[in-house]
């Protein structure tokens, strides 16, 4: 009997201390810029040449040779992830591009992100539930169910890593 009580009141302090860490995030922009295609090469990537040299840069050329409408902002508040934010609206959808300088940076990064709900050791409440993609020294956060978007970026990033 000891033991139960015991494992309910941890479980209670559990769940109030995870709930006072919650956070909720949407990707919003403060500022819109539109990428112009003559900012990028024509360059047409396919799933097969998905590999470590995966880049935000690479990430804007693919969507747009794939017709996508991209409007980014630079953010600088980023308490999400560690990676260099950049905030693209594909579609009328924000999809957030966190960019590191290296592979291994990245793949550290990636370590924090446990399902849906937890990075490193904070709870995050979200609109609708993202995916998180990973590749090259990026990290893509796509928070929503628009299967239009969603077969882009897997196109290029392959299947998410966590959701």
């Amino acid at each position: 009997m000891k033991k139960l009580i015991v494992g309910i009141s941890i479980f209670f302090v559990t769940s109030f201390l995870i709930g006072c860490a919650k956070e909720n995030i949407s990707l919003s922009d403060k500022t819109n810029t539109t990428i112009e295609s003559s900012q990028v090469n024509s360059n047409d990537i396919t799933s097969k040449e998905v590999s470590k040299d995966i880049t935000s840069q690479g990430f804007i050329e693919y969507i747009q040779n794939q017709g996508g409408k991209i409007k980014a902002s630079e953010q600088s508040e980023n308490n999400i992830l560690k990676g260099k934010l950049t905030v693209l609206n594909i579609n009328g959808k924000n999809i957030g591009v966190f960019e590191y300088k290296d592979n291994q940076e990245m793949e550290e990064d990636a370590k924090t992100i446990v399902g849906s709900s937890f990075i490193g050791n904070t709870y995050y409440e979200w609109v609708e539930p993202p995916l998180f993609f990973k590749g090259g020294n990026i990290i893509v956060m796509y928070v929503g169910y628009d299967e239009e978007n969603l077969e882009i970026i897997k196109k290029f990033m392959g299947r998410p890593f966590a959701a």
